[in-house]
């Protein structure tokens, strides 16, 4: 069964359950559900309620933006047509469609008119009905929509992930194409290499360096790694030696001309860069790939260019006799287009050797307060490092990456690459905060209190101080949720932990265990002051709570235990402050008592009583036994049990009862 038969089939059920007729509707799925799986039923309704009064309701319902429910006048008192609106954060809406027919409006006569089959409920049932209708709805619209912000959230972290280390994969593979420029060598060994790093890096068919034959008719391959197309090849039949680029996908469409070339080399993607020296076109380096589903990338086009940018560069070293100037220049080009802030420092002299526009863009405050140098050199690092670190001025998180190479004039410096990964932490923040924090009431949660009171105890062990722990709990608060609904008692939930928040000393050390417990951890020198926190924190029930229109009063009951002279684990501290909770309600609840031993070998002895008690019980009772005896009158003589002297004479007969 499909989910939306299954949603049909439950709301149909519930229709029959309470009299009415309902039918589902969003903006943007149109009918969710039909109106009754019996077409006949609804259409014999519909003929009361009236078509045209119908549709009226669809466009109110369409073009209100304040109400939640709007009634449709009917000419019939006794048939009632509603639209229910319900919306959360203006991101999710459901339309209900609600249709009635009310039982004590109705006359004997109209009674005896409706079809067989109608359905009919009570106008107070009715109004529950939708209350209930929106009050579910709106815990669904909410649920799914923190299911959705939390996947968006994880998704958006995860692809961040991945392409952040796909940018340092890429980024390491061209620091070491960079260090060809240090190398000395034949100008194909290095350009082999850079082509090597390329191909491996985003996982090539093979790479490729053509050239002009001296006959001017023929390019040569002079380079390549991987699979090799050709080795020459007539100049007529290559599309692409005109001085431009040329990115071709494995979808791209293509000129008739590129396409015959690409079917003939068995390529399906390729990406085809000039190497351009005094603005005249050299060589080509070509790129490719031989798989069907090859879609580049702007970090993949960027690399490729970037490599393209280092092997022109070492022909031009070459053709230049090694240039320290032009060096620099090609060096500078490729830095400048990396996609990530980079700067480089000779750490030994505090120098700052170079520094692209992105980076400066990324530490534009601390360049502003004239701080770049300070932050720089005032902290020493290892030649080759990753770290992850937030920077105040900037309010930004980095990745930074340091790695020592010989610079241009050949001294040894530190090349650092910074990547803005604070989109990243703010989404694992909320994640974290997620699962630190109760979802209703906003104040950490049970697990985080136990971690928060592991670490409260250790520092209290080691540095000789005392803590305490307040367990509180909320004195018949069922009858809150009981007599107003649950939603009057979240709100009561609500305001309480707020005005907890409040007290001074404890502002950041409340939770909320579940239910209408909440634990209260005092450390430092709010503990010399707990008889104060503890007088504030009955002050705030000593006043009424407005709820539903009215004034209602809500008391606590309280224990408290030390840490770490009454215990010294979070087990024991928990369990030693619920024992004087527990004592606190057996002595008339609204009040608060400290944990001693004598009421814990009380409540203990009663535990194991209760604990052996049940055991026994659960074997089938075959470690009672049973004795009977009998109430005595010895002074008048006769039995108390109204046995009318059975049990005397019984007893009588074996020696064991002597009248008067």
């Amino acid at each position: 069964m499909s989910d939306s038969k299954l949603f049909q089939k439950i709301q149909d059920y519930f229709c029959m359950v309470n009299g009415i007729y309902l039918s589902c509707l969003t903006k943007k799925d149109g009918v969710m559900t039909e109106v009754c799986q019996c077409n006949d039923k609804w259409k014999s309704m519909l003929t009361f309620i009236g078509e045209e009064k119908y549709e009226n309701l669809l466009l109110r319902l369409s073009d209100c933006r304040v109400e939640n429910l709007i009634d449709e006048p009917l000419d019939k008192d006794y048939i009632r047509l509603y639209g229910l609106i319900v919306r959360v954060d203006n991101t999710h809406d459901i339309y209900w469609i609600i249709a009635a027919v009310i039982d004590e409006q109705m006359s004997n006569d109209e009674r005896n008119l409706l079809p067989d089959g109608i359905i009919i409920t009570s106008e107070a049932r009715l109004n529950r009905t939708i209350e209930f209708l929106e009050t579910m709805t709106r815990q669904l619209l909410i649920t799914k929509r923190d299911e959705d912000a939390a996947n968006e959230a994880l998704s958006l972290i995860r692809k961040s992930d991945e392409e952040i280390k796909k940018q340092f994969h890429m980024l390491e593979a061209i620091n070491s194409v960079i260090k060809l420029l240090e190398m000395d060598g034949s100008f194909t060994e290095m350009a082999q290499k850079a082509l090597e790093s390329a191909v491996t890096t985003i996982k090539l068919t093979g790479a490729f360096i053509i050239r002009k034959n001296v006959d001017g008719m023929h390019l040569d391959v002079i380079v390549s790694y991987g699979r090799k197309p050709f080795d020459t090849i007539s100049i007529t039949e290559v599309p692409f030696f005109t001085g431009k680029p040329y990115i071709i996908s494995s979808d791209s469409v293509m000129p008739e001309k590129f396409r015959l070339f690409m079917e003939k080399q068995a390529m399906r993607a390729a990406i085809f860069q000039p190497v351009n020296i005094d603005n005249r076109t050299q060589m080509y380096v070509c790129f490719f790939d031989e798989k069907d589903d090859r879609s580049w990338e702007k970090y993949d086009v960027k690399f490729l260019n970037d490599t393209k940018r280092v092997i022109q560069s070492i022909l031009t070293k070459k053709i230049t006799t090694n240039s320290l100037a032009g060096s620099y220049a090609s060096l500078e080009a490729i830095l400048e287009n990396s996609g990530c802030g980079i700067y480089v420092a000779d750490m030994s002299k505090s120098e700052i050797l170079y520094m692209n526009n992105y980076c400066k863009q990324l530490l534009s405050n601390i360049i502003e307060q004239n701080k770049l140098e300070k932050y720089i050199f005032s902290h020493t690092a290892e030649s080759r490092s990753f770290t992850e670190v937030y920077v105040t001025e900037e309010d930004k998180w980095f990745d930074i990456h340091r790695t020592g190479i010989a610079w241009v004039d050949g001294r040894n410096v530190q090349l650092v690459t910074l990547y803005d990964i604070t989109q990243k932490k703010r989404y694992q923040q909320r994640i974290e905060n997620q699962a630190n924090n109760d979802f209703l009431t906003g104040l950490y949660n049970r697990m985080r209190c136990e971690q928060d009171l592991a670490k409260f105890i250790d520092d209290s062990v080691k540095n000789d101080t005392r803590g305490a722990m307040i367990y509180i709990d909320l004195d018949d608060f069922k009858h809150i949720n009981d007599g107003l609904g649950h939603q009057y008692g979240d709100v009561l939930l609500k305001a309480i932990s707020h005005s907890l928040t409040q007290v001074k000393g404890i502002e950041n050390h409340c939770y909320r265990m579940g239910g209408d417990e909440f634990i209260i951890i005092v450390t430092g020198s709010s503990v010399d002051r707990l008889e104060s926190i503890i007088n504030d924190i009955q002050q705030i029930f000593v006043r009424p709570w407005f709820l539903k229109g009215e004034d209602y009063y809500c008391t606590i009951s309280a224990g408290v235990a030390f840490f770490p002279t009454d215990a010294s684990t979070v087990e024991d501290v928990i369990r030693r402050a619920d024992i004087a909770l527990f004592n606190a309600k057996k002595e008339g609840k609204n009040r608060i008592e400290f944990y001693n031993e004598s009421i814990d070998g009380t409540s203990t002895k009663r535990l194991d009583l209760e604990k052996h008690m049940r055991k026994a019980t659960m074997n089938e009772c075959d470690e009672f036994t049973v004795y009977f005896q009998p109430i005595i009158n010895v002074k008048g003589g006769g039995c108390l049990c109204r046995c009318r002297g059975s049990c005397q004479m019984e007893f009588s007969n074996h020696g064991l009862y002597k009248s008067g």
